[in-house]
């Protein structure tokens, strides 16, 4: 029987090690391991701590604490365990609940009033593009400014966003009339989207553990942080969620995934259904 090999580069990691790795991990990410993950963390990281020139997991904790100039093996950890699973029309409901009514509304009592939104952990970018393409569809430019911002604080996804070129996996639900209307052939079996698109995005890395880079944000109308607060402890998920309460306009929305919730864990939102999309509101008075 042939081993794999990524089970056969594993480097054990007992418990211990693992209890302070993955403390670290969950204050730099927000993402948490729980204990019956230690093997899923160990073969996830173990090409990265041979890479580092160490035979154990101890001396690469130590390495990534307490030495200087570890900001590239951070990099590197981010990137390996960053989940960048996404793609076209995901969950399009909210979106289209987004484009088509919410934003209609706000630019009937605000004629010609910027409208933002961020896309907070946008992975490789599939989600704020859908959301520009849903925009144009709508027509809803011509009424006044919209500044979408995308950002994650994973680079290597940041790049492959900005370069906006997607294999067949990530066009699993999209409308084949849209794929054809706003993506052109590349190299291979790959497809780009379209300038016209790609400029109505900015993307920016941001950490949602660092309170001062979400404070500095400007108001944002709609925020949508889609199926990532199922990766993190239930303590990430409170501070987090405050910080976006705080820079959501009044009135303004948040967006989770449909496996994630807000209740039992932050009670200043009001929880809503718009046009058959289920998301959170901050009170018009808040």
């Amino acid at each position: 029987m042939t081993t794999s090999p990524s089970f056969a580069a594993t480097i054990p990691l007992n418990g211990n090690t693992f209890h302070l790795l993955r403390e670290a991990i969950h204050a730099r990410m927000g993402v948490y391991y729980a204990d019956d993950q230690r093997d899923l963390l160990a073969i996830k990281l173990s090409p990265l701590v041979i890479e580092s020139g160490f035979t154990n997991f101890l001396d690469y904790y130590y390495h990534l604490k307490y030495d200087n100039g570890t900001r590239d093996d951070w990099e590197k950890l981010i990137t390996a365990l960053a989940v960048n699973e996404t793609y076209f029309w995901r969950e399009y409901d909210q979106i289209r609940a987004a484009a088509q009514h919410i934003i209609p509304q706000w630019q009937r009592k605000h004629p010609g009033k910027p409208i933002r939104i961020w896309h907070a952990a946008c992975a490789s970018g599939e989600e704020p593009y859908t959301m520009a393409i849903a925009l144009v569809e709508a027509g809803r430019y011509i009424y006044g400014p919209i500044d979408i911002l995308a950002s994650d604080i994973n680079p290597k996804a940041l790049e492959i966003a900005q370069r906006a070129i997607y294999r067949q996996r990530s066009f699993r639900a999209i409308p084949p009339e849209i794929k054809e209307k706003y993506f052109k052939p590349v190299e291979g079996q790959n497809y780009q989207l379209r300038d016209s698109i790609r400029r109505r995005v900015a993307f920016r890395r941001i950490n949602l553990l660092n309170a001062e880079e979400l404070q500095s944000m400007p108001e944002q109308h709609i925020i949508f942080c889609r199926n990532v607060f199922i990766y993190f402890s239930e303590n990430v998920i409170r501070s987090v969620s405050n910080q976006f309460y705080q820079v959501l306009r009044p009135g303004g929305y948040l967006f989770l995934g449909a496996a994630e919730s807000l209740l039992r864990i932050n009670d200043h939102f009001d929880l809503v259904t718009q046009h058959g999309a289920i998301g959170y509101q901050k009170p018009a008075g808040g």
